[in-house]
């Protein structure tokens, strides 16, 4: 028989306790080392950019920024006005004025540019603004317009002066009366050469005036004128024109034949009642009739008198 094989006795192993083991990780150390530091982690296999400052580089756009300023410059010089104002008036010296009386206006318009820092520029004036301001003091020089050169700094100040039309008189003073019934000026400014050329006309109703004003209706200019230039044209002269409290009405005296005044309808045709002024004149004068208070022309078509 066979002996059994015995098993060899192999000492059994002590096992110690197991121990937590410190594992060291390369990015968890370097990621909260940089975070506790503060400093920024490049990305392997990026360089560092490095500028450099080329002084040769920007040297060479020196010219050009030379040259900007400039023009920069030049841009803001012309763009600014200058105290010098040049007065023209369209279509010559100006209608009713006499020569050179225009550049009488130079300095006054000068102090109006002068005013304000506004009119000093060309991109901030408001030239209607200071056009209507010589118009309002200069009632005379009619319509203003302001021009501004593109390249020169000189403002031109272009008038067109109105025409005198007729002489009102108040029981203040008279007036010089334009066109559009606008008192431009007294009479005692005016030249005589001019203002013995007009036809005077006597305010009755108290009214009082000043310069720059309207006096009158531009319909009731262009009547008198009118009728002025139609008594003129058959060689009758004028002693006086004058309008009543009355509306719409206004009494002629001619300077030949008997005292009585003429009674015109402001509102109505100044040719008709001037000319049935002129035939029933002769007609009366043939007939050896002489009114002795008044000829009424108002009625067309008809003449009355008293």
């Amino acid at each position: 028989m066979f002996r059994k094989k015995q098993t060899p006795h192999v000492p059994a192993r002590n096992v110690r306790p197991q121990q937590t083991a410190n594992v060291f990780s390369y990015y968890a150390s370097r990621s909260s080392s940089d975070s506790s530091q503060g400093r920024r982690v490049e990305q392997p296999g990026k360089k560092k950019r490095l500028v450099v400052f080329d002084t040769r580089k920007w040297l060479s756009y020196a010219p050009s920024l030379a040259a900007g300023v400039i023009v920069a410059a030049c841009l803001v010089y012309i763009s600014t006005l200058s105290g010098q104002v040049k007065l023209q008036a369209i279509g010559g010296d100006g209608k009713g004025m006499a020569a050179g009386q225009l550049d009488a206006y130079v300095p006054e318009v000068r102090a109006i540019f002068n005013e304000s820092i506004y009119t000093k520029s060309k991109l901030l004036i408001n030239t209607d603004e200071v056009a209507r301001k010589i118009q309002d003091k200069f009632p005379e020089l009619g319509e203003v317009s302001i021009i501004l050169p593109l390249v020169g700094r000189r403002p031109i100040v272009q008038v067109n002066p109105t025409e005198p039309a007729l002489i009102l008189v108040t029981h203040t003073d008279s007036f010089v009366i334009d066109e559009s019934g606008r008192t431009i000026s007294k009479a005692s400014d005016v030249d005589s050469s001019i203002r013995d050329k007009l036809p005077v006309l006597q305010d009755e109703s108290g009214l009082s005036l000043e310069r720059g004003e309207y006096a009158l209706p531009e319909g009731t200019v262009a009547f008198v004128r009118e009728v002025a230039m139609q008594l003129a044209d058959k060689g009758h002269k004028i002693r006086s024109m004058s309008l009543p409290p009355v509306a719409n009405e206004m009494h002629l005296r001619l300077e030949s034949g008997p005292s009585y005044y003429v009674k015109f309808d402001l509102a109505g045709e100044s040719r008709v009642q001037a000319g049935a002024l002129i035939a029933t004149k002769e007609k009366l004068e043939q007939d050896g009739v002489a009114p002795q208070e008044y000829l009424d022309v108002r009625v067309p078509g008809k003449v009355y008198y008293k």
